[in-house]
This record gives structure tokens, sequence and C-alpha cells, in this order.
């Protein structure tokens, strides 16, 4: 129950739809870059050959798995949007982070004939983003971030609104009701004028 004075509690559950949605669209997309290139041959090597090379096309590599991990924490927070389904925000921030964490290693790890290319430093970017915001709705939905209460709400003395948004009757007598501040001020200073 609120109290009246005070503004009603902000609704969460509308934040943590948002953001499930944001890691579930971030998820899918990093995985659709994954069709990018991937690194750059160094001009080092014979150029006869391919010079650049995908995530797909680069077996072995941590890069395609780091995208599975994305994309598997994306869909996960996609179908925990649906009814009745449990949220799982803490699987998805920690698959999220995994991901991100592969592909910075990945990065870290090219050999020296190897350049990143457009498609790792894009994927790196929004498999951070993607971990920044699941780690956020986590953040929410442990109640360690709270949203819609105030720090600081200044007490209000007189008027108040209730919950059908109406200030409250007006007492007997043909004056509008001041704040208790005012109507105290003019007590005793002109007795013919009650106002």
């Amino acid at each position: 129950m609120n109290h009246p004075n005070l503004p009603p509690r902000r609704n969460t559950r509308g934040t943590r739809f948002l953001l499930a949605v944001v890691v579930a669209v971030l998820g899918i997309l990093s995985f659709l870059l994954g069709f990018t290139p991937y690194a750059k041959y160094s001009l080092t090597v014979d150029t006869s050959t391919k010079t650049s090379v995908s995530f797909f096309e680069n077996s072995g590599e941590a890069g395609a798995a780091a995208l599975a991990l994305l994309l598997a924490a994306g869909l996960i927070a996609g179908f925990g949007l649906m009814p009745r389904q449990a949220t799982n925000e803490s699987i998805v921030a920690g698959l999220s982070l995994a991901g991100f964490a592969s592909l910075l290693f990945a990065m870290i790890g090219l050999t020296d004939d190897m350049e990143a290319g457009v498609g790792l430093i894009l994927a790196m970017v929004s498999s951070f983003m993607q971990s920044a915001v699941a780690v956020v709705a986590l953040l929410i939905s442990a109640s360690v971030v709270k949203l819609g209460s105030p720090a600081y709400v200044p007490e209000r003395s007189g008027f108040y609104i209730n919950q059908q948004g109406h200030l409250p009757p007006q007492p007997p007598g043909n004056y509008p009701m001041r704040p208790p501040s005012e109507r105290t001020r003019y007590l005793g200073q002109d007795r013919n004028n009650p106002l």
C-alpha cells in the first residue's frame, strides 16, 4: 500500500521486459555478425589466398563458440518474455559474460599474421553491450538496484492528492484551504480577516 503523500512506486516489470528484449536483440545481432570478417591476414602471407576469414570459417577457434554463447543468452532472454516462463536473468548474464570473455581472449589470441577484422570488433562491442544490459537486468531482478524509489522525498505540509487524483474535501466555510504553514502565519495578525 502506498502512502498518500508519496508518489506511487514505479513498476519494474516494464523495465525488466525492455532489458530482456535488448539482450535478445543483441544476442541475435552478435550471432549474425559471425558472417562478417573475423580476422584479416597481414600482407606477409601469400596474396593469392583469401585475405579475411569469418567466424564460422575459422574452425576450432573460440570465436564461433563465443557467438553461440551470446546467441544462447539472447534466446533464453527472448523465451523468458513468453507468458508463464521463468526469466532466468542469472543464466542470461552468465552466458553473456562468458561470450564476451571468449571473444576478448579470441581477439588477444590472434596470431602475428592476423589482424582483428571488422566483424570481431563489432561483435566485441555488441557482446559488451549485451553483457552490461544482462548484468543490469540481473541486478534489478535481485533487488540490488532498485528502480522507482526516490532518494529523498520532501515532506509536504498541507495539500496532498488522494489516490483518485483529487484534493481532499474543503472544511466547512467560505474560505479556501491553505497549507498549515500559511494558516498559522495569519493567526492573530488580523482577526477580521480569517485568511
